[in-house]
C-alpha cells in the first residue's frame, strides 16, 4: 500500500528532527549557471524526465541568500508576498484556490532564509514536495556562479552524491542578453530598450560595473575546481543545448535514460542589435574569459566562440 505523500509542513519537520538529511534515493542536480545562458532550456528538459523533481520556479536563490544576499532575497520574496495577498483578496471564489496556493508557496519559500537549521530544513522540504520516486531534486539557480569556495562547499555537502552543472555562452552574446533583459525588466521597450542596453555597454566599456561579475567564467570555474569534484562536474555550451548529443552526454553524466532533445528557446528576451564597434570592444574587453576557456576546452568550444566568427548578439 502507498503511503500519502508528504505535504510541506510535515517535511520541513521531518528536516528538522533529522538533521536536514535527504533520504536514501534522492540526490540534488545544481546548476550553477550562467545567466541568459540556457538554465531555462535545462528546467524544462529535466522537468519533463521521470527521474527529476523541479522546483515550481527554476530558482530557489537559497545558497547565494546564504552566503551573499540574504536581505535582498528576503525583499524581493516578501514584495511578491505582499502582491499575491493582494491578488488572494481580490480572488473571485473559482480563483481562490490558486491565490491561496500561490500565497502558501511564497511563505515557504521565506522559511529558507530563517537561521541555521530551519532555513536548511525549509530548502529541503520545498524541493521534496511533490518529488514522489523523482532520483534528483534540481535546483538551477544562476546566481550561484558568484559563490565562493566556501558557498561551493556548502552546496556540496547536500545529499550523498550532488551533480553540479555549469553552462557558458558566447561572452559578448552573453552580457548583451543580460543587459538587454535587465532594461526590459525596468520597463524599457523597443528602441528605448535598446538604447538604453547600448548606454549600459558603453559604461561597461568606460568604467566596468557589476554586470561583469557574470561574465567572469575563470572565476568560478577555478572555484569550482579548488572544491568540487570533477567526476560530479559537467560544463556544457550554450549553443550545443539543443543538439540530441548534448541531451545524451547530460543524461550520461545523471545516470538516466536520455531523452528527445527540446529545440525551443525560452524567455529569448527583446530583440536589438548590438552595433559592430561595440560587439567588437566587449569582444577585447573580455579577451582574457575568451582565452581561458578556447585554452582550457579547445575544441569543444562552439564555432561562434572564435575570433572573426558572425557575431549572433541579437537573441
Amino acid at each position: 500500500m502507498n503511503r500519502p505523500a508528504l505535504d510541506y509542513d510535515e517535511l520541513f519537520k521531518r528536516f528538522l528532527d533529522d538533521g536536514a538529511v535527504l533520504p536514501e534515493g534522492k540526490e540534488v542536480i545544481f546548476c550553477l549557471g550562467t545567466q541568459k545562458a540556457g538554465t531555462s532550456w535545462l528546467w524544462h528538459y529535466l522537468k519533463d524526465h521521470w527521474a527529476c523533481h523541479v522546483f515550481y520556479q527554476k530558482e530557489l536563490h537559497f545558497f547565494d541568500a546564504l552566503h551573499i544576499n540574504r536581505n535582498e532575497q528576503v525583499h524581493r520574496i516578501s514584495n511578491r508576498l505582499n502582491r499575491a495577498v493582494e491578488k488572494l483578496r481580490q480572488a473571485s471564489p473559482e480563483e481562490y484556490n490558486q491565490a491561496l496556493t500561490n500565497v502558501r508557496r511564497l511563505g515557504h519559500r521565506l522559511d529558507m532564509y530563517r537561521a541555521g537549521q530551519e532555513g536548511r530544513a525549509a530548502y529541503l522540504a520545498n524541493m521534496m514536495v511533490g518529488s514522489g520516486k523523482a532520483r534528483y531534486l534540481c535546483d538551477l539557480t544562476p546566481g550561484y556562479q558568484l559563490l565562493s569556495e566556501d558557498g561551493l562547499r556548502d552546496m556540496a555537502s547536500v545529499g550523498r552524491s550532488p551533480r553540479f552543472l555549469f553552462i557558458m555562452r558566447d561572452p559578448v552574446a552573453r552580457l548583451w542578453s543580460q543587459v538587454r533583459m535587465n532594461a526590459s525588466d525596468a520597463g524599457a521597450e523597443g528602441a528605448a530598450m535598446a538604447q538604453r542596453s547600448q548606454d549600459v555597454i558603453r559604461r561597461l566599456l568606460k568604467e566596468g560595473g557589476p554586470e561583469l561579475k557574470r561574465a567572469d567564467y575563470r572565476g568560478a570555474l577555478e572555484r569550482m575546481d579548488n572544491v568540487l569534484p570533477a567526476d560530479r562536474t559537467l560544463v556544457l555550451f550554450y549553443e550545443d543545448l539543443f543538439q540530441q548529443e548534448t541531451a545524451d552526454r547530460l543524461c550520461g553524466f545523471l545516470g538516466i535514460k536520455s531523452r528527445p532533445v527540446d529545440t525551443r528557446v525560452f524567455y529569448e528576451g527583446s530583440k536589438a542589435n548590438l552595433p559592430e564597434d561595440l560587439r567588437l570592444a566587449c569582444r577585447e574587453m573580455l579577451k582574457d574569459q575568451y582565452d581561458y576557456v578556447l585554452d582550457r576546452f579547445g575544441e569543444r568550444v562552439p564555432a561562434k566562440w572564435r575570433a572573426g566568427a558572425p557575431a549572433a548578439v541579437t537573441g
